[in-house]
């Protein structure tokens, strides 16, 4: 199960589902396509997939705060402000939560999940350089304003993403930190 033919899937077997996701994508940030390629391997937003699978409202934020509205196919827009307030206030159900590598990693998602927010299915990008059982937690705000103040994000885009793999957690982490709640279920990347 890998991409957009896993999500797929896993979007089938939700017993009932909201057709509503959440994803956290930068403003002005490097473009994240729908499917994971080679030249961007950790750049990718599986969430932009969604609109080839029928109708779904998007609740799109910058870092945590509303930012644009939300929208969905056949060009229906509602308040991305409300629906995220309704959202973390535990009223909103969404079926997918995105977190962008750009807008944060495992500890700002189960923060945000701990204010009563809920989702059916996290994507959530790693650091692959951990493997189980190494443990990595690295504080992001610090990794991204480093990234601010050397410009790196659009001077060498390769550089940056390298510099995004060491503001995320290692898979063990990430398990460790949304367990219970959360089951692992795999891992998508360029093969």
């Amino acid at each position: 199960m890998s991409g957009e033919y896993g999500l797929r899937t896993l979007l089938r077997q939700l017993p009932e589902p909201s057709h509503t996701y959440l994803a956290m994508r930068p403003v002005g940030g490097q473009a994240e396509p729908c499917k994971v390629s080679w030249e961007q391997p950790l750049l990718h937003d599986p969430s932009r997939c969604l609109d080839n699978f029928g109708r779904w409202t998007a609740i799109v934020v910058d870092r945590g705060l509303p930012d644009a509205t939300a929208g969905s196919q056949g060009g229906g827009t509602g308040d991305a402000g409300g629906l995220f307030q309704q959202w973390s206030a535990g009223a909103q159900k969404v079926d997918i939560l995105v977190m962008s590598p750009q807008t944060g990693n495992c500890v700002d998602l189960a923060e945000m999940l701990s204010f009563g927010g809920a989702a059916a299915i996290l994507i959530l990008p790693i650091n692959p350089l951990f493997s189980p059982p190494a443990r990595n937690l690295p504080n992001f705000t610090w990794v991204r304003d480093i990234m601010a103040s050397l410009e790196i994000e659009f001077q060498n885009p390769r550089k940056f993403q390298r510099m995004l793999f060491a503001g995320h957690c290692s898979l063990q982490s990430a398990v460790d930190l949304l367990s219970p709640k959360f089951t692992f279920l795999f891992l998508n990347g360029p093969r």
